[in-house]
């Protein structure tokens, strides 16, 4: 059996864990909602050239060739659509965030993180950025005009804790 100090130790060490992920996640969601109205791509901390990198390799990871051809909505809002990738099957419908109605199948990018040490991360995002949305944290950084990108084991998971109806429906037994 292990002993009592131990046990003690792995409880702290595990509620520590969880209150870390907490804040984290609180945090995530407070700059992603913020954050999400400006984007990453209004950012003047990276090029155009280095904007269209980002972008068009981390949708190239997620979105493979396909048959029969499909439709991805991205909230685009400051996004060109000459950064999206080409790809078999997929077209990328590119709209500002004001023009969605419905955002369950929609991508979008979060705000752009500096990293005191260098290199930036950004969330690449599933759903609504502000409710009901899971997504995954990417870290880049500039090598000689280059960008080095690489997905982290974060991810990101935002939950508003109800459903929403549409205005249009009518109310439950009407």
């Amino acid at each position: 059996m292990f002993d009592l100090g131990f046990r003690a130790f792995c409880r702290r060490v595990w509620f520590g864990l969880v209150f870390g992920v907490l804040l984290f996640a609180c945090f995530v969601r407070a700059s992603s909602a913020q954050a999400f109205e400006s984007g990453f791509l209004s950012s003047d901390a990276l090029s155009d050239e280095s904007k269209a990198q980002v972008v068009s390799r981390i949708l190239k990871w997620y979105f493979a060739p396909s048959n029969p051809k499909k439709t991805i909505m991205i909230a685009g809002d400051g996004m060109r659509s000459e950064w999206l990738p080409r790809i078999e099957g997929i077209e990328f419908d590119l709209k500002p965030s004001s023009e969605i109605s419905d955002w369950k199948d929609v991508v979008f990018f979060g705000d752009l993180n500096e990293d005191p040490r260098g290199g930036f991360s950004v969330v690449l995002g599933f759903g609504n950025p502000l409710c009901e949305s899971a997504g995954d944290v990417w870290r880049f950084r500039l090598e000689k005009g280059k960008v080095r990108l690489w997905i982290t084991e974060a991810r990101v998971i935002s939950n508003c804790g109800f459903v929403n109806k549409a205005v249009d429906e009518p109310p439950d037994g009407a």
